[in-house]
């Protein structure tokens, strides 16, 4: 708000928004998307640059599609829809976007009970409190819930970054006792974070040492890193991943933001997890990189590997989920199965409107 402030003040005729609601809950999305309104009516002109589609289609006249750096269609935003953009941009239908297909059903790999944290004292969060789910081999979890339910902070809880005050977490049946993420790392867990660029990577880093950073003991001969061993492996996820590089010596600040978020998942994947868990996977990149995500994620499930996904974005956590929590204020007060689960109804219990449900 501030910004769009400062480019009035300066009588702009043109305002450039580039992922401007990306970290906005939906009541502030609805107060920017007022402004913009007004300012269009006083004759100011908006560039929108976002990869929520929905909001693309609420805000704007017409829609420009890029695809590796050139305009592959202008459409009129009133007629067009989600799945023509989608398809102009990846070749393939929105219902074939997230081709969500459980192939493998496994054990329970993971379990909460009654997990408590520490209050919350950095921001506007709510403490997790009483949680208790499942996870099982072969299974994506989603977790929804607005901005500050909790999401996240649960995750720091598992992971030991947030002290856990009550309850237990169990790794195969068995008691864990987890102080921190290498703990975590030991018992087979990995935690994509969702903020890439300050949580995730070393920027004016190679793609080499990034990809190395979690298992670089391994990598390591007579108390010195191997360069070629660490070559090879970050050779080896840029092909697996389709990162698009120069090669592993390039910094991944010169990535783009989709192929910098396949470094961070390179690097927690050389770990060989067992439990991925991924906040916000797909924030700020673009719809061809997450079709990529996407079936990765689908591939991973089918070698068995456990994913507890958070997403803010409604149809990702829906497209991807074989089973939904949602989280309000705290406290999960839905769990729905892939059957059950609709936009309105994860909405009523994201909203603490369960007694609606």
């Amino acid at each position: 708000m501030v910004e769009i402030a400062r480019g009035i003040n300066g009588n702009a005729k043109l305002i450039i928004l580039d992922e401007p609601t990306s970290s906005l809950s939906q009541a502030e999305n609805e107060k920017l998307f007022a402004i913009i309104r007004k300012l269009k009516a006083k004759g100011i002109s908006f560039f929108f640059i976002s990869h929520r589609l929905e909001e693309i289609l609420e805000i704007s006249d017409r829609v420009i599609v890029l695809k590796d750096g050139k305009k592959v269609a202008e459409l009129d935003a009133k007629s067009t829809n989600p799945d023509e953009i989608i398809k102009n941009m990846v070749g393939r239908n929105y219902d074939d976007y997230y081709n969500r297909q459980r192939t493998f059903e496994g054990e329970e790999i993971l379990r909460l009970e009654h997990i408590t944290s520490e209050p919350v004292t950095q921001g506007s969060a709510y403490t997790p409190t009483d949680i208790s789910f499942s996870l099982h081999e072969g299974e994506v979890l989603g977790i929804a819930g607005l901005v500050g339910a909790g999401r996240t902070e649960l995750i720091r809880t598992i992971f030991g970054d947030m002290k856990k005050l009550e309850g237990s977490i169990f790794i195969h049946g068995k008691e864990a006792v987890i102080h921190d993420s290498a703990d975590a790392l030991k018992l087979g867990m990995a935690w994509v974070t969702e903020d890439r660029k300050t949580q995730g990577v070393i920027l004016r880093d190679t793609i080499s040492m990034n990809m190395s950073l979690v298992v670089l003991r391994s990598l390591a001969k007579s108390f010195l890193i191997d360069d070629r061993k660490v070559r090879n492996l970050a050779q080896e996820y840029i092909e697996m991943l389709h990162i698009k590089t120069t090669g592993p010596d390039q910094r991944v600040m010169n990535l783009s933001g989709g192929n910098q978020q396949k470094v961070v998942l390179g690097k927690w994947l050389a770990a060989k997890p067992r439990i991925l868990v991924l906040d916000e996977p797909t924030r700020g990149i673009d719809v061809g990189a997450k079709a990529e995500i996407y079936k990765l994620i689908n591939q991973l499930t089918a070698e068995g590997i456990a994913v507890l996904m958070i997403s803010s974005e409604l149809p990702e956590v829906m497209g991807m989920s074989d089973r939904i929590l949602v989280m309000y204020e705290g406290r999960i007060t839905g769990e729905l199965t892939r059957e059950e689960y609709t936009e309105e109804l994860v909405m009523q219990y994201a909203t603490g409107r369960s007694d609606q449900a």
